[in-house]
């Protein structure tokens, strides 16, 4: 069974966290880490996240959207999830378009792009939320012993 990766920071409401960044307005650069584990999500202050994946796991993903006010909205048709580099992760979302699961294909950062389409009639206005994921390298599980031999110079021991 894969864990909940969201549930470490379900307590968290996202208006602290844009409340806690809009404190440091005057910097473009403000952000907040949140860790739990090996997993850890850093959100700035211009609305963007990165999250760090080990290489050894996959990450389960959720799309929820909101109005002006923050309250729940719908979208037209199911979002369409997909990767900026499928070296990196792969991406498989869920039918209803409202999850996916991240894999790590390899070390590296790529984005995870979801669209959707804002209007509920019939024209389209393309709504797209973007998240960067870093995979790094998972838990140690072996060491890698490396031996030479002396150069011939005369170096080395005996």
């Amino acid at each position: 069974m894969t864990p909940n990766l969201c549930e470490p920071w379900a307590a968290i409401p996202l208006r602290f966290l844009r409340d806690l960044l809009c404190v440091h307005h005057h910097s473009p650069h403000a952000q907040v880490t949140l860790s739990a584990g090996t997993f850890a999500v850093t959100f700035n202050a211009t609305g963007g996240f990165m999250f760090t994946l080990p290489d050894d796991k996959v990450a389960n993903g959720a799309i929820t959207y909101v109005d002006a006010k923050g309250n729940p909205a719908k979208v037209d048709g199911v979002p369409a999830w997909s990767s900026s580099d499928d070296a990196v992760i792969a991406v498989a979302q869920a039918a209803d378009g409202m999850s996916a699961v991240i894999t790590p294909m390899g070390l590296g950062t790529a984005q995870v792009r979801i669209e959707a389409d804002a209007d509920l009639g019939s024209g389209v206005v393309s709504l797209v939320t973007l998240g960067d994921v870093e995979v790094i390298a998972g838990t140690a599980v072996a060491g890698v012993l490396t031996l030479a031999l002396p150069d011939d110079t005369g170096g080395g021991a005996p």
